[in-house]
């Protein structure tokens, strides 16, 4: 489903509430209509505030006792970082409204069970013009009941011919280990990210 544009001022029945935390993926656009519109994808997650679940706690638990790694080896800023997306309680059912420069734009469906939204956002060609970084970079914005709070992404605008990479990370740009369990889990959410040289030279 795609959404169409309306006045900020028109759009009250929005949609972040205070507390809350939103995390807006980075994403692309691409033109339609002959170059006289983008369309772009938007896709990102709601967090609420509150305490972590008894469950996702033993979760937590029994995901450190697999990984074998003494307490001690443990970098707790980094593991809470990492671990931070799957156990933090998510918002079910909330709207979202996405703003472009002083254009907002109400996405159709409200998160759904994992706090997850998405969807399709047109632009007219003007617009972009005018709210775009550099002509390749789109900002785009999560409306919040609480003006002092920001939550914002950026959606990378293709050009009408090109070529474009879609490519996994693990062990092609970032060293996981994926054929060890235990090493792919640590390296994930235990220890500083490494990248295979010479692989963002190839990109």
């Amino acid at each position: 489903m795609t959404s169409q544009m309306i006045s900020s001022s028109a759009f009250t029945n929005a949609t972040v509430r205070a507390g809350e935390h939103v995390v807006v993926y980075p994403t692309f656009g691409y033109p339609i209509d002959g170059g006289d519109a983008y369309c772009i994808a938007v896709q990102g997650t709601i967090y609420a505030s509150g305490s972590i679940s008894l469950r996702k706690r033993m979760m937590i638990r029994l995901l450190k006792r697999f990984m074998r790694v003494d307490p001690s080896e443990i970098d707790q800023e980094i593991f809470d970082a990492r671990i931070r997306g799957f156990a933090t309680p998510t918002v079910r059912g909330r709207r979202v409204a996405i703003q472009v420069g002083r254009e907002v734009f109400p996405l159709k469906k409200a998160t759904n069970r994992a706090g997850h939204f998405r969807g399709n956002i047109t632009i007219p060609r003007q617009r972009i013009e005018q709210a775009s970084e550099d002509g390749d970079w789109l900002s785009l914005r999560v409306l919040s009941h609480d003006p002092d709070t920001q939550f914002e992404g950026r959606a990378k605008l293709l050009k009408h011919e090109g070529v474009s990479v879609i490519s996994d990370i693990d062990d092609t740009v970032k060293h996981s280990n994926v054929i060890s369990k235990q090493e792919l889990l640590a390296n994930t959410f235990l220890r500083e990210f490494q990248f295979i040289d010479g692989m963002s030279e190839q990109y």
